[in-house]
């Protein structure tokens, strides 16, 4: 077997063993119980060495076996040339798939968010996301597509609302409070394009007095992050003079809760000042005749002899006084001291019906109010007018919301016998 592998081989008895084989390493090993001992003999030969034992397992003779190491060397170099050819296998391989994913996915991802910024740039959301590369991103493009196509409906659809509210709608940045949006409402109101306005704050457009009110309510609503109703506010117009505003103040919260922008809506009610003027007006005058009324009933009663003059004076005056209720587009309401309805005039039996007259006042409300709570005064004797507004029944049953002015009535003793009320349907 020797010969045929060329390997050389040896047999040293155990107690002549040469000093290669004593001092090299190999006795020691197989004497410890190693079943083999394998030493280098040069660069180019290998031993091998194996311990023999007697019938009394005693050491008997060790076997020296010495073969080149040239099959080795050359598994050293297969190895080491494997090894290179796997590691220049490999970076060509993570090359490869650098550059596919660089063609195939970085650079149309950078292709995709550009696309994406220039879109989130444009105004209105007018442009779209082109549809290129791979079709998993053209499939991407297409659903933000979709939900610009959604967004840009959306926003289409609040235009339409805001433009065609009749009331003033503005929107400030709460960070500077200059204007950013005004719908058509506002620039009717103002005088002015939106160009004019957009941009430019309280200050660049309104007196100083009025802009620093303004500019103080609308920090008061920043600050306290909750809505301000502001009941009455002079402001100039352009082109409709000093116009009297109630206005609603919103803040718009960031996700964070911080205030990122402010809503305004302000509604018109000049006219209806002046027309609640004339109305206090025609009610000072009303109460005035009621007032003669009753003096002329008390000096009736008191003088027998002057009755049919003060009769036709009163009737005069009674005519008078119908003459003027029936006038007046207001409704005008007569209740006793158990508010139940005595007396009303056109426009009363106009909206409530002609069987209103018997009928209590709280038969019209419409579910449960504090309106009893709140006209308590006028039955207790109060000379104030009373403002109440209440949900209220008309007569083919719609629910209507009216505002009532409320005073007391009282015999010739002081004593309250019930109240006269006037009323505007403000729904």
């Amino acid at each position: 077997l020797g010969a045929i592998l060329h390997l050389q081989m040896s047999a040293f008895p155990t107690n002549a063993l040469p000093p290669c084989v004593a001092e090299g390493g190999a006795w020691p090993e197989l004497l410890g119980g190693a079943p083999a001992a394998i030493l280098p003999l040069d660069d180019n030969t290998m031993r091998a060495y194996t311990l023999l034992r007697d019938l009394e397992k005693r050491p008997a003779a060790v076997v020296e076996i010495r073969g080149p190491r040239l099959i080795h060397a050359m598994g050293l170099r297969t190895a080491r040339v494997g090894r290179f050819m796997l590691t220049l296998v490999a970076l060509v391989f993570v090359s490869a798939i650098v550059v596919l994913l660089r063609t195939l996915v970085s650079r149309p991802l950078a292709n995709l968010r550009r696309d994406i910024d220039e879109v989130s740039a444009s105004s209105g959301f007018s442009r779209r996301v082109p549809r290129r590369g791979p079709s998993e991103l053209a499939g991407v493009a297409g659903h933000i597509n979709r939900l610009l196509d959604l967004v840009a409906e959306s926003n289409r659809f609040l235009d339409s609302i805001i433009e065609n509210i009749p009331n003033m709608i503005f929107i400030k940045e709460a960070r500077d409070l200059r204007f950013v949006r005004f719908n058509r409402a506002g620039e009717d109101l103002l005088g002015m394009p939106r160009a004019e306005l957009i941009g430019r704050s309280d200050g660049d457009l309104f007196p100083k007095e009025q802009a620093d009110f303004f500019l103080a309510k609308d920090r008061e609503v920043l600050e306290g992050r909750k809505p301000l109703d502001v009941p009455e506010e002079r402001l100039q117009t352009r082109g409709k003079g000093e116009r009297i505003l109630h206005t609603r103040k919103v803040p718009i919260l960031d996700e964070r809760g911080e205030p990122e922008y402010l809503l305004g809506i302000s509604e018109d009610i000049t006219e209806w000042k002046r027309l609640d003027e004339q109305r206090r007006a025609a009610e000072a005058e009303m109460q005035r005749l009621l007032d003669a009324a009753r003096n002329s009933r008390r000096a009736l009663l008191s003088v027998v002899e002057d009755q049919k003059r003060t009769q036709a004076s009163l009737t005069s005056l009674s005519l008078h006084q119908e003459a003027l209720l029936s006038a007046i587009p207001d409704i005008v309401m007569e209740v006793d001291a158990r508010q139940v309805y005595t007396w009303a005039n056109p426009a009363g039996l106009e909206f409530f019906g002609p069987d209103v007259i018997g009928r209590a006042a709280s038969s019209y409300f419409v579910g449960e109010q504090p309106t009893g709570e709140l006209v308590k005064p006028v039955f207790e004797g109060a000379r104030e007018v009373v403002y109440v507004e209440s949900w209220q029944y008309r007569r083919d049953g719609e629910k209507r919301l009216l505002a009532w002015w409320c005073r007391s009535l009282k015999n010739d003793r002081g004593e309250v016998i019930g109240a006269i009320s006037t009323a505007r349907d403000i729904t």
